[in-house]
């Protein structure tokens, strides 16, 4: 049978490695989780080397610190600060509270951050207590994500998995990073599922910022209308000398009162709820209740929903080649990698497509099914099945879809440029010409007026 080694830690957040004798990966794990160990790395081989010796800190020291952090920063928190004892053979039981917790919004920045740093210390072999309790610590992390982290330790330390603790953040921990911890905490590759999670977020976050460029051109130019309707309020009175019903010293007093009268009515009213959309529309339609419209959004618009696409093919691609590296089953290894893509519409697509999925059923006949990935692509994956190479030909698979994701990410920045060219000049113009044609209209009609030409 073959032999695997692990590095884990026990429900007190207490390291341990050594090796097992299972038939795969996956029963190694289940074997592990009955010791009540969560296992943090597992592969082939003989015993990992000890963990590297780390000043102790008590694992209850995250339990212990004040919950006023947290309820400061809007979180709930569930009575500590017991860690729960595991018996000999007994698997660890959460006891903590699974009830969502609607706290700030992470950015895409900052969960690219703590992705990499996550990558980084489980790399090292820290465990998920002692990770979490480390972040909890760094000053440029807002104090909402620090309040989180101390949460997610005390969970961690608790029973939970790290992803259990993270999922209960609704706000700040997408469905798909929380699927991908789950995926790697499964598979054995936590470090580099983190790593690759932040690396997708990095892309994201870098995308979106073109696209706020975008935004400010779009919602600009939107405004020019309703700021042009409040400017030709003050027309009048500005030509009033010139037809004769107010001196001249009374121009600029007009005017002004004009403007005003503009400000205050409908055409100020359609600026000022332009602007307030433009400012809290994001933050308002970036809340969690309507994530799933924005990924549908995204899966189904014209170049967008191709890049979106294709983003998901390579995650989906990477975290079914990196199961099947650990020996899970297709079965198991399609649901976990259904939750670790980034669009919650292709995840359910794909969790449909793994309904009548048995231990016995091919990867390749559920990717046709999910109708995620191209054609070619399931046709390499079957390829892989027969000749029994099916890690080799997810990582082509993912290799491809990496090549024509960064295609379409070209083609979006071009059509983006081209599109804000258009509403600039073109609806620009429109609204320049409206100004000018309310100026002279009302200057003419003064002018005639005054000469009696009426």
């Amino acid at each position: 049978m073959p032999q695997f080694s692990f590095r884990a830690f026990d429900g007190q957040g207490k390291d341990q490695a050594g090796s097992i004798d299972a038939a795969s990966a996956n029963d190694a794990v289940r074997q592990l989780a009955a010791r009540g160990l969560f296992v943090q790395n597992i592969e082939a081989g003989p015993s990992l080397a000890a963990p590297v010796s780390r000043p102790s800190q008590p694992v209850s020291q995250p339990l212990t610190q004040p919950v006023s952090q947290a309820r400061s920063a809007g979180i709930a928190t569930t009575t500590p600060p017991t860690v729960n004892r595991v018996s000999p053979g007994a698997a660890a039981k959460p006891t903590t509270s699974r009830l969502p917790v609607k706290t700030a919004i992470l950015k895409d920045h900052e969960l690219y951050l703590l992705m990499a740093q996550f990558a980084n210390l489980f790399r090292g072999g820290i465990t998920p207590v002692e990770a979490c309790q480390t972040l909890a610590q760094r000053q440029s992390f807002t104090p909402a994500l620090r309040a989180a982290l101390t949460e997610m330790s005390r969970r961690c330390a608790a029973g939970d998995s790290l992803a259990d603790a993270m999922e209960v953040f609704v706000e700040m921990f997408p469905p798909g990073t929380v699927g991908a911890v789950r995926a790697g905490e499964t598979g054995g590759y936590l470090w580099q599922a983190c790593e690759y999670v932040s690396a997708q977020t990095q892309a994201t976050w870098k995308l979106r910022r073109m696209n706020n460029w975008v935004s400010l051109a779009f919602w600009s130019t939107l405004m020019m209308f309703p700021i042009v309707g409040i400017v030709q309020s003050g027309f009048k009175g500005l030509f009033a000398p010139l037809a004769g019903t107010a001196a001249p010293d009374d121009a600029a007093r007009l005017y002004l009162e004009g403007l005003r009268g503009g400000v205050l009515g409908v055409f100020g009213f359609l600026t000022l709820s332009v602007l307030l959309v433009w400012i809290f529309g994001p933050k308002f339609f970036g809340r969690r209740r309507y994530l799933p419209l924005r990924h549908k959004l995204g899966a189904t618009m014209p170049v967008v929903g191709r890049r979106a696409k294709l983003e998901n093919a390579r995650a989906l691609s990477y975290h079914l080649g990196r199961l099947q590296e650990a020996g899970l089953s297709p079965y198991r290894s399609w649901k976990l990698a259904s939750e670790a893509v980034p669009n919650l519409t292709f995840s359910n697509r794909m969790k449909e497509a793994g309904i009548p999925m048995t231990e016995s059923s091919k990867l390749s006949a559920a990717m046709r099914t999910s109708e995620i990935l191209p054609g070619e692509y399931a046709d390499l994956v079957q390829t892989g099945e027969m000749t029994g190479t099916v890690p080799q030909a997810m990582a082509q698979v993912m290799s491809l879809a990496e090549q024509d994701q960064a295609h379409a990410e070209t083609a979006i920045k071009i059509k983006a440029w081209v599109w804000v060219a258009i509403l600039v000049v073109g609806v620009g113009g429109i609204a320049f010409a409206l100004f000018y044609r309310g100026f002279y209209e009302e200057a003419f009609k003064a002018i005639f007026a005054g000469t009696g030409m009426e």
